[in-house]
């Protein structure tokens, strides 16, 4: 007996995990969840880029890339419900929210693509529910706003109750994370590898005016130059593989033109210390596949001259 109340104590706990929220998690952006779901599991990245698959007008499987905050939600516990049902209350929720449609598909019609498309969530989806295709739902929707596009993924799946993933990528800034380096960093790098790589002096995308958050990286440089004024710099600009080669390389010498002319002007470095070099793509330190690579491409170096 006191063992059946035990193994009653235990399975209650259970259930009443099971029937919470996951710790942490919070409802998903835009529109309320489904009345009796709860959070399985969130993921939550204050920027990110996602690849939402899609197929053009032929069929053939292509992506719609999405770059933000980022908030995908998986929802179980709507019992009773079929992965149809959810589907068209998600969709209708959205069309009065003034999304469009990008692509949707049900049942037979999305075939095996319901599992490339949901594929890089892994098991975080894809363990509920069964791998019956004849109640698989799947829709990319997006709404113009004054900070951008936002994106939303909807797929939904049954088992002995539905599953539904709520993906939402909404316009975000990147947050400039990168550390200055100091004018005694510099000129360590540079004494010990013969060049110094910076990323804190900024420019908007396609331009090469120098942001003002760069300041005081700027003034670091001006100081490690002012400690070694017998040595004399190349200033190199890269840019991301976003682009054709000719152009990038031209942008990224206008940048470097533009450190150059600013440690004159406003910092007094004599203009015959410095030569502004532009390479462009052509020598990445990350791939370019993904925006992560991207960042890290796109800095300055300053590299000892040997005159």
């Amino acid at each position: 007996m006191r063992k059946a109340i035990f193994v009653l104590a235990v399975w209650l706990n259970i259930t009443s995990a099971m029937a919470q929220d996951a710790k942490g998690s919070v409802d998903a952006p835009l529109i309320s969840r489904y009345d009796g779901s709860r959070v399985y599991r969130q993921g939550v990245k204050a920027f990110d880029e996602v690849l939402f698959a899609t197929r053009d007008a032929a069929g053939k499987l292509v992506t719609v890339t999405a770059t933000g905050q980022r908030i995908w939600t998986v929802y179980v516990g709507m019992q009773g419900r079929s992965g149809l049902e959810v589907f068209r209350n998600y969709q209708q929720a959205l069309t009065q929210a003034g999304f469009r449609t990008i692509y949707t598909c049900s049942r037979q019609s999305c075939g095996g693509f319901f599992y490339q498309a949901t594929a890089d969530l892994g098991s975080e989806f894809r363990i509920y529910g069964d791998t019956d295709i004849n109640d698989n739902h799947y829709m990319i929707a997006s709404r113009d706003g004054p900070a951008g596009t936002e994106y939303v993924r909807v797929a939904t799946r049954s088992g002995s109750n539905a599953v539904a993933l709520f993906d939402v990528v909404r316009p975000a800034a990147r947050e400039q994370k990168i550390t200055v380096l100091s004018a005694s960093a510099i000129g360590k790098d540079i004494s010990e590898q013969g060049r110094a790589v910076l990323y804190a002096i900024l420019f908007d995308f396609d331009s090469a005016v120098i942001k003002s958050g760069s300041g005081p990286q700027l003034e670091q440089l001006a100081a490690y130059l002012r400690s070694a004024p017998s040595i004399n710099v190349f200033v190199v600009g890269h840019t991301d593989g976003t682009g054709k080669l000719d152009y990038n390389n031209d942008l990224s010498r206008r940048r470097a033109a533009a450190i150059a002319a600013a440690l004159t002007a406003d910092h007094g470095i004599s203009a015959t210390r410095l030569s502004a070099q532009g390479v462009g793509v052509l020598a990445p330190v990350a791939s370019n596949d993904s925006e992560a690579g991207r960042s890290r491409n796109r800095r300055v170096e300053i590299v000892k001259r040997i005159d």
